[in-house]
């Protein structure tokens, strides 16, 4: 009986010695495949160019699960069902939400629309519009629209309106911004680079 126990001890033994050698084994070769693949991957990368292509009609269901990729432009008609987003759009704009990321000329309808580039044109968001940039034209969102730069234009909105600077006219029940060279309509506007920080109603400057 302790024969016994004896070779079951060293039986174990020399099984766990030979599973731990397999392990450690497969550990020094790992970092070696993955190398070899990381540097076939950078060899056969093609030297970086700015691309300049372009789509006609893009339909997309929720970017990047579109038929023309985000980084082209689109000269016509860009229809997302949920979300779609290009570099530059030239043309009508229609979806959930929008977006584009470079430059917007024409007319866009959504419920939410995005931007980090500029907009020329008509641009109506029936609940919010999100701008990083100038917008140029006439903006309107049902309930909040912020422009993080400069409104050239009308910038529109049912409770609240802010932008960087306003050429032009604000016009909703909450209006803000830093600069001011035109009108703000509401029941509370406030501009923050004039003597009169706060007015009621109406709001005239030119900053």
């Amino acid at each position: 009986m302790k024969y016994n126990k004896v070779t079951v001890l060293i039986t174990l033994c020399m099984f766990f010695y030979c599973v731990y050698a397999k392990a450690d084994q497969t550990k020094k070769t790992e970092p070696q495949i993955i190398k070899s693949e990381k540097t076939t991957k950078v060899s056969n990368e093609p030297a970086s160019e700015e691309q300049n292509y372009f789509g006609i009609v893009q339909l997309g269901l929720f970017a990047p699960l579109q038929i023309i990729p985000e980084d082209y432009a689109i000269y016509g008609l860009k229809l997302g069902i949920v979300y779609s987003c290009n570099k530059t759009l030239a043309g009508l704009d229609l979806g959930l939400c929008n977006e584009t990321t470079d430059t917007h000329y024409g007319v866009s309808c959504s419920l939410m629309t995005l931007r980090t580039g500029q907009v020329y044109g008509l641009n109506l968001a029936g609940i919010m519009n999100l701008s990083e940039a100038n917008e140029t034209g006439w903006t309107m969102a049902g309930l909040y629209n912020e422009i993080k730069g400069t409104v050239k234009g009308v910038q529109v909105a049912l409770l609240s309106n802010q932008a960087y600077q306003v050429n032009g006219l604000q016009l909703g029940l909450v209006n803000y911004t830093r600069n001011l060279k035109g009108v703000q309509i509401g029941i509370l506007n406030f501009c923050k680079n004039q003597p009169f920080k706060f007015t009621l109603f109406v709001n005239a400057w030119n900053n």
